[in-house]
C-alpha cells in the first residue's frame, strides 16, 4: 500500500511562488485529509485567488477549507490646508 503523501508543501510552494505578495503570507497545513488555508488578507478576491493558487497544484478530490480572514484597512479621513481654503481628503489604505 502507497503512503499517501502530503499535500502541503506543494500547496505552500504556489502561494510563495505567486506573483501576489498578499498571498505569500497565507499559511497552510493539513488536517484529517484535508488542506487547511489560515492567514488574513484585505479582500474576499484575494482569498479567491489564494484557494484557486492552491486548488492548481493539489489532486481533484482534496478538500480546501479556506479559514483565511478578511481584514479592511478603515477609511482615514485627512485635511489639506490650502491659503485659507480647508479640503477634506478621503483615502483608503491598501
Amino acid at each position: 500500500m502507497e503512503a499517501k503523501k502530503s499535500l502541503a508543501p506543494a500547496a505552500r510552494a504556489a502561494l510563495q511562488q505567486n506573483p501576489i505578495a498578499a498571498l505569500r503570507s497565507v499559511e497552510v497545513y493539513e488536517e484529517g485529509g484535508r488542506l487547511i488555508l489560515t492567514g488574513r488578507l484585505r479582500s474576499y478576491y484575494l482569498k479567491q485567488l489564494a484557494q484557486e493558487a492552491v486548488l492548481r497544484v493539489v489532486e481533484a478530490d482534496v478538500q480546501i477549507q479556506n479559514r483565511i480572514v478578511v481584514e479592511k484597512r478603515p477609511v482615514v479621513e485627512r485635511a489639506i490646508t490650502v491659503g485659507t481654503v480647508r479640503f477634506s481628503k478621503r483615502e483608503i489604505e491598501l
